[in-house]
């Protein structure tokens, strides 16, 4: 029997426990635990595109107090390369957040989406009695209830020295795919892209009339 018949032989009869290793070395390759995004007070930007940690809900009804309560019921995956478009405008999707300040001092910073486009944005985040608190920032939420009045949903956030601390977000867009892109600003860099923004808007707008 020749090499390749014998080859070909030993694929066919194991073709499907060929696929399934493929596919775990794949996983192992792209997903990772979630890692501890450690804040340096030096710095005054991070990029979150990278090993963003995610859950996928079909049924569009899960709630945040169920996720907390079965965590290994409701399994998040962190990607360690960039997520394409989340193309299913069926489901919801959730991202959490671990931010680790090591300072003595508390951290101010801001969160921000590039993507501004969904229906559903819910950002959670811990009172200080412990219970988690919401702000809405969805299209279909009133603009006006926005803390920080900006087209793309930016949420001020305080982190407690020496502390880590989790958020979550809630998001869903019925019409377009979303694509996750997510940042982090200090109060001097989120001013001066929004000026950016503002005056090129105008620029624009002014050139076209």
């Amino acid at each position: 029997m020749s090499l390749c018949l014998k080859i070909h032989k030993f694929l066919s009869k194991n073709t499907l426990s060929i696929l399934l290793l493929l596919s775990i070395i794949f996983l192992k390759n792209n997903v990772s635990a979630q890692q501890t995004i450690i804040l340096d007070y030096n710095k005054n930007h991070y990029d979150l595109q990278s090993n963003l940690t995610w859950l996928e809900d079909p049924t569009g009804q899960l709630t945040l107090q169920e996720i907390t309560a079965n965590p290994k019921l409701y399994n998040f995956i962190t990607s360690k390369t960039l997520l394409p478009p989340l193309k299913n405008t069926s489901s919801t999707f959730w991202f959490k957040f671990k931010f680790s300040n090591p300072d003595q001092t508390p951290q101010e910073w801001f969160f921000q989406s590039d993507y501004y486009s969904m229906d559903i944005f819910n950002w959670y985040y811990k009172s200080t009695n412990g219970n988690y608190q919401q702000d809405k920032l969805g299209l279909k939420d009133p603009f006006s209830q926005r803390k920080i009045k900006q087209r793309n949903p930016t949420i001020k956030i305080i982190l407690p020295a020496s502390t880590d601390t989790i958020f979550y977000l809630q998001i869903k867009s019925a019409r377009t795919p979303i694509t996750p892109q997510f940042n982090l600003f200090k109060e001097s860099l989120i001013i001066d892209k929004s000026l950016s923004e503002h005056f090129f808007l105008v620029s624009f707008w002014g050139q076209c009339f």
